[in-house]
This record gives structure tokens, sequence and C-alpha cells, in this order.
């Protein structure tokens, strides 16, 4: 993406000294395919790549703006080649922020992985693990795939080298029950997972499971403040059974509150 300038190097978008976040991207799209996501290229299904060169000036000058957190918005940062080469780069220049980090589990492995774990204890970074579920049935059913051997030895390399991070899943998937996402809870805690965040399902026009919607017989209702469409029943779900969910994602977030 050599033609898109830097929003914040050109003053595109002005940055306050100790500014409290900001967004920033190396690159855009996903490799992967799950049926509830927006962020892959629906032609090509390819990852576009900001510039070295424009990813290392921007770190250079947020640091010297001392911009207290940069939540990087790729939907997978350790995907690739250059990921290593920018957290190397965060830790030459002593980039103090906070820099949240959307991870995936299953790519640290092997020696790439432990270079990424090494980086991430050198650096201030948080990592951000979106799995959404591990039960098997509902993994197939929005096309994804996660390795729970890997996430375990993963949860248990974060603690014993004190990372920061978080999990995140998602309540009203299809082949859903109250159970099954009692499960994943139950599973992430007892591998030392503290933080752990549970958000509803929303169909995003476009997307594969929003094409499906008869195929599990998802109902509708806008809610929250912005009065968005969320699932909140399926062939698998009734609606109290949504609110059981609701229920304890709420729960989850007075856990977390209560940590801060």
């Amino acid at each position: 993406m050599k033609e898109i300038p830097s929003v914040y190097t050109t003053h595109e978008i002005p940055v306050k000294p100790r500014q409290k976040m900001l967004r920033l991207e190396t690159k855009r799209g996903c490799p992967y395919r799950c049926s509830f996501c927006s962020h892959r290229d629906l032609q090509k299904n390819k990852v576009y790549k900001h510039e070295q060169d424009k990813n290392f000036s921007e770190l250079a000058y947020l640091k010297n703006k001392q911009v207290e957190k940069i939540n990087v918005l790729d939907p997978i940062f350790n995907v690739g080649n250059d990921y290593l080469k920018i957290m190397q780069e965060i830790k030459r220049i002593d980039l103090n922020s906070i820099v949240s980090l959307q991870t995936k589990f299953e790519m640290i492995k092997g020696e790439k992985g432990k270079q990424f774990l090494d980086l991430a204890t050198e650096i201030n970074a948080y990592l951000e693990f979106g799995i959404q579920t591990i039960v098997e049935s509902e993994c197939n059913a929005i096309n994804r795939y996660n390795d729970k051997t890997i996430i375990k030895n993963v949860l248990h390399e974060l603690k014993a080298r004190q990372i920061s991070y978080e999990v995140s899943l998602i309540y009203g998937l299809p082949t859903q029950t109250v159970d099954t996402f009692q499960y994943n809870i139950d599973f992430l805690q007892s591998n030392g997972c503290e933080n752990i965040t549970a958000y509803p399902l929303m169909l995003l026009k476009g997307t594969e499971l929003h094409e499906q919607k008869k195929r599990w017989k998802f109902v509708e209702r806008k809610r929250g403040d912005f009065h968005l469409p969320t699932v909140v029943s399926s062939n698998t779900f009734s609606e109290r059974d949504w609110l059981k969910m609701k229920e304890i994602s709420d729960n989850l977030s007075l856990q977390n509150d209560a940590q801060d």
C-alpha cells in the first residue's frame, strides 16, 4: 500500500503530546476466512502491507509525542514476515507506549513464536486474542480452527513471562448453547487466563454468516445504546438462553473491572 501516506506524520490527523490513545495500521486484511468477519479481502483473500519505512517513521513520531497507548488495528498482527521487525524497532527506539496487538495463538510456535514472546516481554506489549470459541462444532460452523493444545501451552507461557493479555469470545454463535459457552470460559480460567471478554454475535452484511441466517434460524433484535441488530436466538439457543449468556458475559466484565 505504497500510495497511502501516513495520516500522522503528514499531520492529516493531529496528535497531541501525551495523547491517551490512537490507532495504527501496519497491514490490512486477513488470510483466514471466518464466516462472521468482514476483515478479509473478499475477492483475492490477500493481506496488504504498509511499507516498513512508513511503519518505522510513524513509530518514531509517536514516541516523540509520548502517546500513552497505541492500538494496532491489524486483524492478526503476528502473521507474515514483518511483524518481528516491527517489534524489534519498537524495542530499538525504546518506545514506552502500551502497544496493543491483535494476536493469534496458533502463530506462537517454533523459533518465530519464541522470538515473538521474547520481544513481547521486552516492549510494553498488550496482547489481544480473539479466539471466539474452542468448541469444535462451533469452530466448524464459522470456518475457524483453534488448537486447544497450543492455546493451553501459550497461556501458561504468558503467565510465566508475566505478559499482559486478554482473550475474547463471542456468544450467539451457530450450534452454541449456554453450556458450551461456559465451557470456553472454564477452559480459559483453568489455564490461568484472568481477563476474558465476551461479545454478542452481530451479523455483518457481506459476510458468509449473514447469508446463513435462515440455516441457523437466527433472530436479531436491536439492542444497546446504538440499537445495533444482535443475534438473540437460533436453532440451538432460545432468547432466554441468550440472556443467560449475556449475564455470564456481564459478570466477566465486572471481574475484569475489579482487577483494574
